[in-house]
């Protein structure tokens, strides 16, 4: 599945509504009920989550999100590696418990893909399951 046909498949999720939809950027606020679905949703394009509601972030995990306001225990954190097709998701959950904003940030090709130079390009190898073969890179 392609980028594009990912987010049309995110909109189709019931939703309170959309704050922001670009080529680049989707933020959508769901009921609670809706998390099932926007899970599954999520699981075809990125795979499994990188960070799990309820499990404490790793520091890279801080690191990555950090210029998108960071990662807490309480949120779930998607990464995609490849080219064009690159993203991260991030679920926010409301204090009141009743709603969550979905935020998805479409990196630039060079961005989030896999096998990328430096210090970002491992951490998300990391998360995509790519670790070994970045690792064996040894560049920074």
């Amino acid at each position: 599945m392609n980028y594009p046909d990912f987010v049309k498949e995110v909109r189709r999720v019931k939703h309170d509504h959309v704050r922001a939809d670009t080529e680049i950027y989707t933020e959508i606020v769901i009921p609670r009920e809706s998390l099932p679905a926007m899970i599954t949703a999520m699981d075809r394009f990125f795979g499994s989550a990188a960070k799990p509601e309820g499990q404490k972030p790793s520091p890279e995990q801080v690191h990555l999100t950090a210029r998108h306001g960071g990662i807490r225990p309480d949120q779930i954190l998607y990464v995609r590696a490849g080219g064009e097709d690159g993203a991260m998701a991030m679920f926010w959950p409301w204090g009141n418990g009743l709603l969550i904003t979905v935020k998805i940030f479409r990196g630039p090709a060079g961005q989030l893909k896999g096998k990328s130079e430096g210090v970002l390009g491992r951490i998300i190898d990391h998360f995509s399951g790519n670790s070994e073969k970045s690792n064996s890179q040894g560049k920074d």
